[in-house]
């Protein structure tokens, strides 16, 4: 069977909920229309994510980007609010329940990606999250909400996504339909995927559990220079310029270039 794209998930808010859409646009910085669009900044300019700030995974974001339409939600409290129009009442309403002060931006060339070298979709097989659902007994929807990816791959088995990436310093070509994609760099983890998705609290022991299992079901064919310890899942990629507004849809066929 060919590997073909199964899901595709973009985060609207850097590190708030995510949303499954059926088709994304490929934007003139080379990433997915609308992820990571959005990003909170504290009062000294640095983002605020939910690798600094663990309450944030406290709120809940439910979107309407037919509308540019944003609801957030978090200790009985909840309010709509307009994406472009509301920035300014967005960041205080976060800021209130984060108790600091922060500011909105919007960037709509690249989106705020955490690897700024490597601003197209994260891609991972449907089946690898399964595989690590499986060590931690959750859920596969848990387990997306956790590591956080743009492309889902069905057709393929746990892992596959490892072959899409070559030695440091190379890359490999590969088509999702119709836009080409360099797969370039295994995605190293921070600390967001051991807490709880919905209360930011952590699971000490997942890193140790998660190497332990990534380390036995390694692929054969996963390039050795890209895994200088085991606490990778999916890779990053980047989308060359002339791909810009091409769309990615589900069902869309995996090819190598």
């Amino acid at each position: 069977m060919t590997p073909f794209i199964e899901n595709i998930v973009v985060y609207p808010v850097k590190s708030m909920d995510g949303l499954s859409v059926a088709q994304a646009a490929i934007t003139q910085g080379g990433s997915l229309a609308w992820d990571r669009q959005f990003a909170f900044f504290n009062a000294e300019g640095r983002t605020v994510n939910a690798k600094k700030y663990p309450a944030i995974q406290r709120i809940r974001a439910d979107y309407n980007l037919n509308y540019r339409l944003v609801t957030l939600s978090a200790d009985n409290q909840s309010k709509t609010f307009d994406l472009f129009y509301d920035q300014e009442a967005i960041a205080r309403w976060v800021g209130d329940f984060l108790g600091i002060s922060v500011t909105m931006r919007q960037n709509n060339l690249t989106g705020f990606p955490d690897d700024d070298e490597r601003t197209g979709p994260t891609v991972i097989s449907t089946a690898t999250l399964q595989a690590v659902a499986d060590w931690f007994g959750m859920s596969l929807e848990e387990t997306r909400r956790r590591f956080r990816a743009n492309i889902e791959l069905g057709g393929c088995p746990p892992f596959w996504e490892d072959s899409l990436i070559g030695e440091i310093g190379s890359s490999v070509a590969f088509r999702l339909g119709a836009v080409t994609v360099h797969g370039l760099k295994a995605c190293a983890r921070c600390p967001v995927p051991s807490r709880n998705p919905d209360t930011g609290i952590a699971d000490r022991q997942f890193q140790l559990i998660f190497e332990q299992h990534r380390r036995g079901q390694m692929p054969p064919f996963a390039p050795q220079s890209q895994f200088p310890h085991y606490y990778y899942l999916s890779i990053n990629t980047i989308i060359p310029e002339n791909q810009v507004d091409k769309v990615l849809k589900i069902g869309d066929e995996v090819q190598l270039a």
